[in-house]
Parts: C-alpha cells; sequence; structure tokens
C-alpha cells in the first residue's frame, strides 16, 4: 500500500505512454541482399514516453523494433500528436521522426554486417477511445519510411552454368502503409 499510495502522488496526470503493436504491408526494392519488387509484410513493437502539454497536444521519445523478412531495424524517434478535440472518442494525427539503427548495431555485431540503417519517418492518423480517466485504446493508420544501406549481390549469367556475382553497397528508402493499435497510460 505504501508504494501505490506514493506513486499515486508522484506521477503527474501529464505524464503518459503508449505502447503499440504494428503491423506493415509495404513495397521494398531490397530484401535479403538481392532487389526486389515485392510487397514484404512486417512486424513491430513500440514504446513512446512523453509529456502531454494539454488535451490536445502531446510530445515524447519513442524506441521500437520493426522486422521484415530478414531485416531488423530499431528506430529511435521522436513524436508529436495532435488530438482534433477532447472529447472520449477524438480523432488524432501524429509524426515520429528520427534514426534506425540495425538490430546487429545495437547488439555490437559488427562482423557480417550487410546492411545499415538510416533516417525514419512516419506520419499517420488515427483515432483514440478513452476507456479511463488515465487510459485510453488507439487504433491508427500512417506510412512508415524507413531509409537504408544495404550490400546487394548482383547475378551477371554467363552461360547456362557460369555466373558471375558481384556486391555493392546500395541506399534505399523502404515504404510501408502502417496500421497501429495502441494503449496510452
Amino acid at each position: 500500500f505504501f508504494f501505490s499510495s506514493r506513486r499515486r502522488h508522484t506521477r503527474s496526470l501529464c505524464d503518459w505512454s503508449s505502447d503499440v503493436c504494428s503491423s506493415d504491408l509495404g513495397s521494398t526494392s531490397a530484401v535479403a541482399g538481392y532487389e526486389t519488387t515485392e510487397v514484404v509484410p512486417s512486424l513491430g513493437v513500440q514504446t513512446i514516453n512523453g509529456y502531454m502539454f494539454n488535451s490536445y497536444l502531446t510530445a515524447g521519445i519513442g524506441l521500437a523494433f520493426n522486422t521484415n523478412s530478414n531485416l531488423a531495424f530499431v528506430p529511435i524517434f521522436a513524436e508529436a500528436r495532435c488530438n482534433l478535440s477532447a472529447n472520449p472518442m477524438s480523432i488524432f494525427a501524429f509524426l515520429d521522426a528520427g534514426y534506425s539503427f540495425t538490430a546487429k548495431e545495437i547488439y555490437g555485431i559488427t562482423n557480417d554486417r550487410k546492411y545499415f540503417g538510416g533516417a525514419y519517418f512516419s506520419p499517420g492518423m488515427g483515432i483514440k477511445i478513452n476507456v479511463a480517466k488515465t487510459k485510453a485504446l488507439t487504433f491508427s493508420l500512417g506510412y512508415r519510411n524507413q531509409e537504408a544501406r544495404i550490400y546487394v549481390t548482383d547475378y551477371n549469367s554467363q552461360g547456362y552454368y557460369y555466373y558471375t556475382a558481384t556486391g555493392s553497397w546500395k541506399n534505399y528508402t523502404i515504404g510501408y502503409l502502417n496500421t497501429r493499435v495502441g494503449i496510452i497510460f
């Protein structure tokens, strides 16, 4: 009882946290080290901690983990969110911007790295449904833009049995249509 009573007095109603699960579907130019135009699904989770300035405007810092095929990115970003009304059910717009590291960079693996992260940008809109005084559910649709530098292997046919393989680093923009389900507490 002592800890719960103390927490109630030290936590401000303006502090907020959001945990989000996302499912992305997008087109990418390079997946798994070769060029492609396939539509590739992606899954991710993110957490955002921030400050509510008023009923309409919030800002926070976020950390995410997004993966598709064999590419895994860890974006660190700032988020600005604007609720269009103070009603219990409100439409909101958000903008995430930051930098994505690869999972291997985060874990300190420096050998055999075939891709690097880059700029991260994700705008979108959604709906927030209050379920308690300081808790809400969110559902949103957005676009995730991920810059990446990927080592691509090109195979050149030299006849029926022979080919040569050459590789080079190429810059790509990976874009995804993004759906999110979240909890604000």
